[in-house]
């Protein structure tokens, strides 16, 4: 699968709440900016667009930015826990080392986007567009990705124990690499997927057999 990666320029220092504030009383994007732990706390916001802005070591944390758009943007080593982004975009996006427990992208429109090396315990992706995403060594514990329309993604050493995964369409995936423990599943989900012999051992559970 061929993602693209994000289109980063030269960068100027930005004030991220005072950055917001202003994108919403003039009814425009931030773009070019680089946010560097930077906090951000009880904000509540709609349809605000970031455009090649980088994010390093940000706290936005249970803050409120339904409907958001990140275009050419890189969010690394931030805490994305609680963050509410449903029905949000994300286009040559990639995010990396971000702690994300309870991040909410339901219904969301992933394009050419990597997650990599985060923590998305308990995420909800419900319902989500997964477009040439990629999920490398993540922490999906828990997640939900039921009813995703996955065009093209991939999984690679991800951590998906109990993971709902209802109607998450699977097949010609690799999953060898990943943990799928209790993962939730509706039974056509796997099908034409590439799993272990200690996977599908598992996996026969699910389907009520006993194996002696």
């Amino acid at each position: 699968m061929k993602r693209s990666e994000p289109h980063l320029s030269r960068l100027e220092r930005g004030r991220l709440l005072f950055s917001l504030v202003e994108a919403q009383q003039e009814e425009q994007d931030i773009s070019g900016l680089r946010f560097e732990n930077e906090e951000l706390e009880g904000f509540e916001g709609e349809r605000l667009e970031f455009r090649g802005c980088d994010f390093s070591g940000c706290r936005l944390a249970g803050n409120r930015l339904r409907q958001i758009s990140f275009t050419d943007c890189l969010l690394e080593g931030c805490d994305l826990s609680n963050l509410d982004c449903s029905d949000g975009v994300t286009q040559r996006v990639i995010f990396r080392g971000c702690k994300a427990v309870g991040l909410d992208f339901c219904q969301g429109f992933f394009q050419n986007t990597l997650f990599e090396d985060c923590d998305l315990r308990y995420a909800n992706l419900n319902q989500s567009v997964l477009k040439e995403a990629e999920f490398r060594r993540c922490n999906l514990t828990g997640a939900t990705l039921d009813d995703c329309d996955a065009r093209s993604f991939s999984l690679e050493e991800c951590d998906l124990t109990g993971a709902n995964l209802r109607r998450l369409p699977l097949g010609g995936k690799d999953l060898r690499s990943c943990r799928l423990d209790g993962v939730i599943l509706v039974g056509e989900e796997l099908q034409g997927a590439t799993i272990s012999v200690e996977q599908a051992l598992e996996l026969v559970r699910f389907l009520g057999v006993e194996v002696r």
